[in-house]
């Protein structure tokens, strides 16, 4: 199935938008993060970070690709490296004490079609949060992640419990 949407999305003539892009993501580490394969599931939850960035930086390229106006670096290709492996290169050159942490909502498709209630809650149904090592003991150390759920009988974690709320 991510094999065909993956395909489906380099097919495409335009970079899908931000909102699409992040859902697209989110639920492609929904389906990893519930499989033996968490490692591209942490991928999938970096790549739907930052999705306007990643659709500016595409639009970019694109637009290169048709005009020249002296923007080689663009043309290269060297700002549009999918995956996580450019992210992890610059884990190793960051100083060994330090750890990253990444919190993203766990992936929601009714999210986008619900008007805000103010009487709801503003806690998150779930949430996925990932731990990366810097420096040299991130070539050792590959990153994990803990995934917390606030729904009733849920097996995982509590959302609160995570993050130490009262």
């Amino acid at each position: 199935m991510e094999h065909e949407l993956v395909q489906t999305m380099k097919s495409r003539s335009n970079f899908p938008c931000g909102p699409a892009y992040r859902s697209i993501h989110k639920k492609l580490a929904a389906i990893h993060l519930d499989s033996p394969n968490e490692d591209e599931g942490i991928e999938q939850l970096v790549e739907s970070h930052a999705s306007s960035l990643h659709m500016r930086i595409y639009l970019k390229y694109d637009k290169s690709r048709y005009e020249n106006n002296g923007m080689s670096h663009v043309l290269d290709g060297k700002l549009v490296q999918p995956r996580s492996v450019p992210m992890l290169d610059r884990l190793y050159d960051m100083p060994e004490e330090w750890t990253l942490i990444q919190i993203s909502y766990a992936y929601d498709h009714m999210s986008r079609f619900q008007a805000i209630n103010k009487e709801k809650s503003k806690n998150p149904d779930a949430l996925h949060i990932v731990r990366f090592v810097c420096g040299e003991k991130a070539r050792h150390q590959t990153p994990y992640c803990i995934n917390g759920s606030n729904s009733r009988g849920a097996s995982h974690t509590s959302c609160r419990a995570l993050l130490c709320y009262p």
